[in-house]
């Protein structure tokens, strides 16, 4: 069997492992931009809500409650922030992946490409050598 039929699996397989590692990375892209979006909308939720009560005269019990509030809105801000870095790594991780899988797609694609361009050289080659040889044998033949 010819190298180039040999690599054939061996590139389709590459390939496939090459288009897996782009959808998860598109996959943790969009995680990452559905999580950042959402850190966004607590920021500006928090923001709003700040503006809000501060011009406004409040009794001692919903002073307390403000701040509570307030309180429970800033956690969720940092762990929706710890959650932004950490899905910001995952890209990022992601992105090594796919690029490593692309170069293995790439220089398998290479050698098979390779491959055939020696396969087609040696047939070319023996062709060649074939026709020389029956043209050297016509003119033995003619000058008997």
């Amino acid at each position: 069997m010819k190298k180039s039929k040999r690599l054939q699996p061996i590139t389709r397989l590459a390939e496939i492992k090459e288009q897996e590692a782009a959808r998860l990375m598109g996959e943790c892209k969009k995680r990452f931009n559905e999580q950042t979006e959402q850190l966004k909308s607590l920021k500006e939720y928090r923001e709003n809500y700040v503006v809000r009560y501060q011009s406004a005269s409040m009794a001692a019990h919903q002073l307390t409650d403000y701040r509570l509030f307030l309180d429970k809105l800033n956690r969720a801000i940092s762990e929706q922030e710890e959650a932004v870095v950490k899905n910001l790594n995952a890209v990022h991780d992601h992105e090594k992946l796919w690029q490593h899988a692309h170069q293995h797609t790439n220089g398998i694609q290479k050698l098979s490409k390779k491959a055939v361009r020696d396969e087609t050289f040696q047939k070319e080659k023996q062709e060649q050598a074939e026709l020389d040889e029956r043209a050297g044998r016509g003119k033995k033949e003619r000058s008997f």
